[in-house]
């Protein structure tokens, strides 16, 4: 849970003593459902969000929080509903719409959500909500071919944010269509991933993978099994049984895809 500041505790309980007074102010109960819903009060939250647009249904922000708290209790409909009202009234705010975008995509609507994200990326273009989820939209979509160019701008567009490199690295080392496939990139991309430090099991993982899609077994081989001893040295369970499987497929040259 998020630890409220001496100073965020006050203004709380300020706002709370308020509402006893004017019970009714729109305003009054859309704070206090925001505060309540950074401490993933969910519940209490919703109640008041729920009050506040009853009084005032043109609240932006309160549509918008009120969302994301239904959709932190997994009650997709109920967000789409109220994210989409944020959307209504802030058309062209990408926080609004890239939420919106994210709830889809959790709804397994990805193309619907895409078209939000990208909405979202043409009002901000270094929006990073938007961009994290958009290549995972296109994937989802079948659509490998957009993810890759959405992860090339995000990289662009986000060049400090390691995880996309990462990812762009991966798709290239482990699509099974081959015209998507660049593995000598690949490599070039993990090695600016740890180029002043040792890489870590999940590096060592992907440059394993893109050895074994140029044929290089051996290489494959060896990088899939000094990843496998960093993640049993620090006991991640699921990643030794997510690299055994490659290794396996490696030791009988074969590329993971």
């Amino acid at each position: 849970l998020l630890a409220l500041k001496p100073e965020q505790l006050a203004a709380e309980k300020a706002f709370a003593a308020s509402l006893r007074i004017e019970p009714d102010n729109a305003r009054r109960l859309w704070v206090m459902g925001e505060a309540l819903q950074r401490q993933n009060k969910l519940d209490e939250a919703i109640k008041h969000l729920e009050a506040a647009l009853a009084i005032s249904p043109d609240i932006a922000e309160a549509c918008g929080t009120l969302g994301m708290a239904y959709a932190q209790q997994k009650k997709f409909a109920q967000a789409e509903k109220h994210l989409r009202r944020h959307v209504e009234l802030e058309p062209i705010s990408p926080h609004a719409l890239a939420n919106l975008g994210n709830v889809l995509f959790e709804m397994r609507r990805p193309e619907q959500a895409a078209t939000f994200l990208q909405q979202a990326l043409r009002y901000d273009p270094a929006y990073a909500p938007a961009h994290m989820a958009l290549f995972q939209a296109f994937l989802l979509s079948g659509k490998p071919n957009e993810a890759i160019q959405a992860l090339r701008e995000a990289r662009n567009a986000l060049p400090h944010v390691p995880l996309l490199t990462f990812r762009l690295a991966w798709l290239l080392a482990t699509s099974s269509r081959a015209e998507l496939q660049n593995p000598q990139e690949a490599l070039q991309l993990a090695g600016k991933l740890y180029e002043n430090r040792a890489p870590n099991a999940d590096e060592l993982t992907l440059v394993a993978a893109a050895h074994a899609a140029l044929g290089d077994f051996a290489q494959a081989t060896t990088h899939a099994r000094n990843a496998l001893a960093l993640a049993q040295a620090r006991g991640d369970g699921a990643a030794v049984q997510r690299i055994e499987a490659q290794l396996r497929l490696y030791e009988s040259g074969r590329p993971y895809q």
